[in-house]
């Protein structure tokens, strides 16, 4: 089973733990589920290291080519502390390696570029404001 498979797993089953109300409690957790797509330009893979055959190698740096990134967030206030709360998000970009000359050892060659993806899974902890709503005066 692919990494991703068990991301998306976890993902359901936050979504079926929030989903799940507090016994006892009357107040009304707060749940959200939203999606996100947008364009990255990522900066070079810079200090680039070789390892096994090629430990101890450095080579220049790698220009990245710019992608699309796409993902889901689920997050839940919490009742008790309701300007509390825990958000996942996942989301994926493939910024592809350029073709390009790498330079090692001071030589330089030219080298193909290469498929990469990028795959991020994170839990945040959420803080907002619990003040009063703020009105836009009327003219």
């Amino acid at each position: 089973m692919r990494r991703s498979d068990h991301a998306l797993g976890l993902y359901f089953l936050l979504v079926g733990l929030c989903c799940v109300t507090l016994s006892g409690r009357s107040a009304q957790a707060e749940l959200y589920v939203a999606g996100q797509i947008g364009y990255t330009s990522p900066g070079d893979l810079s200090s680039v290291q070789g390892t096994g055959a090629i430990s101890g190698l450095s080579f220049s740096d790698l220009k990245l080519h710019d992608s699309i990134v796409y993902g889901a967030k689920v997050g839940y206030y919490l009742p008790s502390v309701n300007w509390l709360g825990i958000e996942m998000e996942m989301f994926d970009t493939t910024p592809h390696v350029k073709q390009q000359p790498i330079t090692a050892l001071g030589v330089t060659v030219p080298a193909p570029g290469f498929n990469l993806n990028v795959f991020t899974w994170a839990i945040n902890a959420l803080v907002r404001y619990p003040g009063k709503q703020f009105r836009l005066m009327q003219a």
